[in-house]
């Protein structure tokens, strides 16, 4: 009987839909409202029901039948009292799992304690919190955090954000003092080589490098194009008109005119009226013009134009190519006193390529003391290999007596097959030799820096 009824009201509720469907004349209907949403298929409002879907037991929602075309299947499980929902991708998913965990609100006050109820019958066994298809079997998606074991630790939440940051510790006790820069051989004595700058102190003077020489001034540009000459000024006012040459002299006055012939005597009468004056004869013609005065003196000339605007500045010209200099020069005494090539201390260069070739300059001067035939002689070394290198005689045979002979050499040399962004070490060595006497090579480069040095450079 109220299986029946179900099936009546399911009737029902059917047709309802198709009448409200029939009447609205469009592709949605709504229970509660009239006017259902466009964008949903059914729309329901209420303030007093809500919607059941179907409810089961795990085990009734593990035997329902699902496939691609469940996708989306939504039930109720009794057992986890969650929602789940069908994902071919997933299976069984629950909603109760599908959000993190939220704060933990603040606790309640405790209430009074109840009388103790009757031991309840054992319930069935729950679904583990990692069991997120609730079908109880370890699926390997459900090993959250892959340690190879499924248990609560598949659980935990994300973590939480790093809390503030601690207060400072104490300042640790001071570390031993360090070496100084001077002390090279690091025995906390002050050597007298470790003076390398000789002005009987031992400080960070001693430590400076010596100054490099400047570097050779790249070419002056090319001069800019003249620029356009300007507009020539405006013409200046006319001059004012010269004085007026002297009148010239009035010509003759013409011959009198003929004198026209004299009336008949008339009968004396009576005394007439004097007579009208006869015409004036006619004009003489006109003399001759008189000769053309003088031409005036020119007028002053006008005051001269404005000069016409500068042109404009023209295009300054390109900047010189600048050189990179690399370059150390002896900054203390050396003797070169053996027969075998010796590094010269603190002649190196190291310096990175920025060019595939340099450009390699050394010189040295000095003196030397030896009564016989003497020389010295100097090379460049890049590790193993030789760049270059000259050689000079610091005595002769004619010197039998023994001299103080000064002494200087230099080479240049362009060097190629650099590579660029490499590091280069360029190293002078130096050895001399003779047949008779003290025949070593003296550089005294820091007590008679004017007449004795020794620099090597690199430019690219």
């Amino acid at each position: 009987m109220k299986a029946a009824f179900t099936y009546t009201k399911i009737i029902g509720f059917v047709m309802a839909f198709c009448s409200i469907t029939s009447l609205s004349a469009q592709n949605n209907a709504g229970l509660g409202t009239a006017t259902p949403n466009a964008s949903a298929i059914l729309e329901m409002q209420s303030t007093t029901q809500g919607v059941l879907v179907p409810r089961m037991t795990a085990i009734q929602r593990l035997a329902v039948p699902v496939n691609a075309s469940t996708e989306g299947l939504l039930v109720y499980d009794l057992d986890s009292l969650c929602f789940f929902y069908y994902k071919v991708s997933t299976g069984w998913t629950s909603l109760c799992n599908s959000g993190g965990v939220g704060p933990t609100g603040p606790a309640g006050p405790t209430g009074a304690a109840g009388t103790a109820g009757p031991t309840g019958s054992n319930g069935i066994n729950g679904i583990s919190c990692w069991d997120l298809n609730g079908n109880g079997v370890n699926d390997p998606s459900e090993d959250v955090n892959t340690d190879g074991n499924w248990d609560a630790l598949d659980c935990a939440g994300a973590v939480g954000a790093a809390g503030p940051t601690g207060a400072a510790g104490s300042t640790g006790a001071n570390g031993i003092n360090g070496i100084n820069c001077w002390d090279l051989n690091g025995n906390g004595i002050n050597d007298p080589a470790e003076d390398v700058n000789t002005d009987g102190n031992w400080n960070a003077a001693d430590c400076a490098g010596a100054a490099g020489p400047t570097g050779a001034a790249g070419p002056t540009g090319a001069v800019g194009a003249t620029g356009v000459a300007g507009p020539v000024g405006p013409t200046g006012p006319v001059g004012a008109t010269g004085a007026a040459g002297p009148t010239g002299t009035a010509g003759a006055t013409g011959a009198t005119g003929s004198m026209g012939p004299t009336g008949s005597v008339g009968a004396t009468g009576a005394a007439g009226a004097n007579g009208a004056t006869g015409p004036t004869g006619p004009m003489g013609p006109t003399g001759a013009a008189g000769a053309t005065g003088a031409v005036g003196a020119n007028g002053a000339t006008g005051p001269t134009g404005a000069v016409g605007a500068a042109g404009a500045t023209g295009a300054t010209g390109p900047t010189g190519q600048t050189a990179n200099v690399s370059s150390v020069s002896l900054a203390a005494d050396y003797t070169v006193n053996t027969a075998a090539w010796a590094n010269v201390a603190g002649m190196s260069v190291t310096f990175t390529a920025t060019k595939t070739t340099a450009l390699l300059v050394f010189s040295s001067s000095g003196f030397a003391y030896t009564n016989s035939m003497a020389y010295v002689q100097f090379r460049v070394r890049n590790g193993a290999t030789t760049l270059g290198g000259t050689n000079t005689l610091t005595q002769n045979y004619d010197d039998i007596t023994g001299t103080i002979t000064p002494w200087s050499c230099t080479f240049t040399k362009n060097i190629t097959g650099l590579t660029v962004g490499n590091t280069y070490t360029f190293q002078v060595q130096a050895q001399r030799g003779g047949i008779y006497g003290t025949y070593d090579a003296v550089i005294q480069a820091a007590t008679q820096p004017d007449t004795h040095h020794m620099t090597l450079s690199v430019i690219q």
